[in-house]
């Protein structure tokens, strides 16, 4: 039996680490909702947005070392490795000043950043955001190992790591807010989760990584890793803007009782958005090495390809959130857990967006050249939250809300293509592709609003229905006429395999 590849590993291990995750969510998150209150658990999810945001001030260096590593692994001695390793620990160090300023900046101001914290929670709120802190303190320099194992293309072994704690933080969070410990009791194990996460992956690097090990850098090495950390920087700043918008315009225009509500509206949109993500990083290793080696003709198959994947995935995404969320949300936690049809619309064409985006971002960093996206990011992501927030404050709706985050991050579209096709000449223009998308979204929109099935059965039909539709609008639209050849000449050799085995 022939071994899979690291790279199907990579993708197999994100995967299940997806289902996990997702299964995790839909158990876990009632749960704390019962134990915590819609309040204080929309107060958690705010203060987990704003952590996130303020962990980029740790030099983003472990991020770094995976491009770094993934880069020069073919061609590097082991002892610049080593050194590049060291010269990310450095880096972070430099950097660990900023950082914990930052987080006590972040809590000082947690009070205005977040609408009507009841003042009984204020001490709660801002303990469970010190702990969140205390975690970015860990997992910025414990995440070394991971970024090497993934610089490596063997992703997967931290992946099963991560996936298997993952449980065990999870199956904490809800026992500490079971025994009343409140959102403080949350923090704690995150912080426990994350410490045991990056001591098992070091132990897995050690093991399987052939030139693991710390060399200390000399300052030229430190300067080359924080001239592309501080990119890497400034760009993961970017995407948790991009990520947190939504988020934290509800949390500053409105209050944490939206906040909460609506996590339960967005929970299926977060999954669409990493496994779309995942599906990237899976081959960025690959990509990685070839654009290094400048094998660019066989990296621009490879990029055309995932493209595909990725926006196919996107598509079914999108159109099951349009024909099902409603549904969905209704039977899981309530109706009034659901913004309706029309901010649920909203938060799929800017989920659609945002996966493109970050797809054709992933692909500019196995270049090392990033500084061109972090600029035209950075005005991006301001221009939406700018738009979002002016569009929220004259309509009050959230629809008007995502347009204006939608109008606001449009350049991007059409700059981050152009910046894709410098870094891999060869790669091709994708219109078709997304006009399909448009045109199958909004055919799922228009049967959603005639179409309303209830209950279980329907709630299994319109997935059906959404798969039939995003699948056939995935074939005519954006899978190129060699991968469709291909796939039915898979499907029939499969077929025809199967005919053989049976009886005569």
């Amino acid at each position: 039996m022939r071994r899979l590849s690291n790279t199907k590993l990579n993708a197999i291990t994100l995967y299940l680490n997806f289902i996990v995750l997702a299964v995790i969510g839909l158990v876990s998150n009632p749960l704390l909702v019962r134990f915590l209150g819609v309040e204080a658990f929309g107060i958690w999810k705010a203060c987990l947005r704003l952590l996130d945001l303020t962990s980029v001030a740790d030099g983003r260096a472990s991020q770094a070392l995976k491009w770094i590593v993934a880069h020069k692994s073919l061609r590097e001695s082991e002892d610049n490795m080593r050194r590049e390793v060291g010269s990310a620990i450095a880096v972070w160090m430099l950097w660990l000043p900023i950082l914990m300023t930052v987080i006590s900046v972040m809590l000082w101001l947690l009070p205005h950043l977040i609408k009507d914290i009841p003042p009984a929670d204020m001490t709660a709120a801002r303990m469970a955001a010190g702990l969140l802190g205390a975690n970015i303190l860990l997992t910025g320099v414990m995440g070394v190992p991971d970024s090497v194992l993934a610089g490596t293309n063997q992703g997967f072994r931290s992946y099963i790591v991560m996936t298997t704690l993952l449980v065990f933080s999870n199956v904490a969070m809800v026992l500490a807010a079971w025994l009343g410990y409140g959102i403080i009791g949350l923090g704690a194990a995150t912080v426990a989760g994350s410490f045991l996460t990056g001591l098992c992956t070091l132990l897995v690097a050690y093991r399987y990584v052939s030139w693991w090990g710390v060399k200390r850098p000399t300052w030229q090495d430190v300067k080359r890793v924080l001239s592309f950390s501080n990119w890497t920087q400034v760009w993961s700043l970017v995407q948790m803007l991009m990520l947190s918008t939504d988020i934290l315009l509800i949390s500053y225009l409105v209050g944490p009782v939206l906040v909460g509500k609506y996590t339960f509206t967005y929970y299926v949109t977060q999954f669409a958005i990493s496994i779309c993500l995942m599906t990237g990083s899976a081959i960025t290793p690959r990509l990685g090495a070839l654009v290094g080696a400048g094998q660019l003709d066989e990296a621009a198959v490879v990029y055309n390809r995932t493209r595909e994947a990725v926006q196919s995935i996107a598509l079914a995404a999108a159109c099951g959130l349009v024909l099902c969320n409603g549904i969905f949300v209704g039977r899981w936690v309530g109706t009034s857990f659901y913004v309706g049809d029309m901010g649920n619309l909203g938060m799929v064409l800017v989920m659609l967006q945002l996966v493109i985006l970050r797809f054709d971002a992933q692909i500019q960093d196995v270049g090392l050249q990033i500084r061109n996206k972090v600029i035209a990011g950075s005005l991006g992501a301001v221009l939406a939250l700018a738009l979002g927030a002016l569009a929220y404050h004259l309509t009050s709706n959230l629809l008007i809300m995502f347009l204006g985050i939608f109008i606001g991050r449009l350049p991007l579209n059409v700059l981050f293509p152009r910046q894709v096709r410098r870094l891999i000449p060869t790669v091709r223009a994708d219109y078709t592709g997304l006009l399909g998308i448009a045109v199958t979204v909004a055919a799922a929109f228009a049967l959603s609003m005639v179409w309303r099935p209830t209950g279980i059965p329907g709630l299994v039909l319109t997935v059906v229905v959404s798969l039939l539709l995003s699948g056939s609008g995935a074939l005519a639209f954006i899978v190129s006429g060699a991968t469709r050849n291909a796939l039915f000449a898979r499907l029939m050799g499969s077929l025809n395999q199967r005919e053989g085995r049976l009886p005569q």
